[in-house]
């Protein structure tokens, strides 16, 4: 866990707290005076983390690259660790609790000035992720330690969120500051006042606009074990046949690429992990000649859950041509529509 909390400190580092201890007096006036530091964050090569796989948490809006050898573990009180399983390193992304709406530098301020004092946490440097801005605090104990923890950034949305990294030897700590400097926040559509559609039968729900209601051939229908919406987005609940997931899509696998010959195989076929909802599942991009489909495959209760985008004419382009519709942005919209399906509790 981190060696920085809210309103605590833990005792495993009282000497880096002793060594500090020359900066205590002052109080919030040392805050207001404090010298302004800058941490400048570690320069990769995308080519360093080109095979590296994606964690995308759309609850949370946000996504982090990681090594294929370590390992996604999410908690269900709001935290997401990123393990190397021979090591015991980690990566963990933790949401603050920020009940008074607080700016970043607010909740820092707050966080970092306890009883008049300056506390450990204040000297933590001012830096950027990914062009936000984020306060980070580095540890110089050698591994098996903490190497460093981004106090406090912040998403559009006043969301706190704690970066933290665990070392347990030294080859993992280039790795941990490469993971940090992946970390980004997703911007995405508002979908506040799309629809919701709720499927009680199959536990599950997800939220579409309410615009492509309004023309008869675009408007949400459901068909036995389909939902579609528009032209091009459905999700289909499909009998797992006794398959786990990794099965199941490789079966999809071998049976689509069967008689695919433009492009070969080895490069129509992309597959990486993918979380919705909290579930992880597998999202496959297929290029087949001058088309291309996208699912996401998920497994709950013996079903698997297909959200597939697939190659065709946009539905609302016609009406947008024809005067009767502004301009609509249809592939981002059904990029957005998964990462607001749920399922039921």
């Amino acid at each position: 866990m981190p060696f920085i909390t809210q309103g605590e400190t833990n005792w495993k580092f009282l000497l880096i707290v002793v060594v500090l201890a020359v900066i205590v007096g002052g109080g919030a006036l040392w805050y207001e005076k404090r010298p302004e530091q800058q941490y400048q964050p570690v320069e990769i090569k995308k080519s360093e983390i080109a095979n590296w796989e994606t964690y995308r948490n759309d609850e949370y809006g946000f996504e982090i690259k990681y090594p294929k050898d370590w390992q996604v573990e999410v908690s269900a009180v709001k935290s997401i660790k990123i393990k190397n399983l021979i090591s015991g390193s980690y990566f963990e992304i933790i949401e603050n609790k920020n009940e008074n709406n607080l700016t970043l530098n607010e909740w820092f301020k707050e966080l970092t000035i306890i009883d008049g004092r300056p506390t450990l946490k204040a000297s933590a440097k001012e830096t950027s992720i990914n062009g936000v801005k984020a306060y980070k605090l580095n540890s110089e104990l050698e591994p098996p330690n903490p190497l460093f923890e981004i106090v406090g950034i912040a998403d559009t949305q006043k969301r706190i969120f704690t970066l933290y990294a665990y070392s347990r030897q030294l080859d993992d700590n280039i790795i941990l500051e490469k993971m940090l400097s992946t970390f980004k926040f997703i911007k995405g559509f508002e979908t506040a006042d799309w629809q919701t559609y709720r499927n009680e039968e199959y536990g599950f729900e997800f939220k579409y606009p309410g615009i492509f209601d309004r023309f008869e051939n675009c408007k949400l229908i459901e068909n036995d074990n389909t939902v579609a919406v528009g032209s091009r987005f459905a999700i289909s609940i499909l009998d797992a046949k006794e398959l786990n997931l990794l099965e199941y899509v490789a079966k999809v696998k071998e049976e689509s690429l069967r008689e695919q010959v433009s492009p070969p195989p080895e490069e129509a076929w992309h597959q990486e992990d993918i979380y919705v909802g909290g579930i992880k599942g597998i999202k496959v991009v297929w290029f087949h000649g001058s088309r291309y489909s996208q699912m996401i495959y998920l497994s709950k209760d013996n079903r698997i859950f297909d959200i597939g985008f697939t190659a065709g004419t946009l539905c609302l382009d016609y009406y947008v041509e024809q005067g009767s519709l502004d301009e609509v942005h249809e592939l981002d919209i059904f990029e957005q529509i998964p990462n607001t399906f749920k399922f039921l509790d």
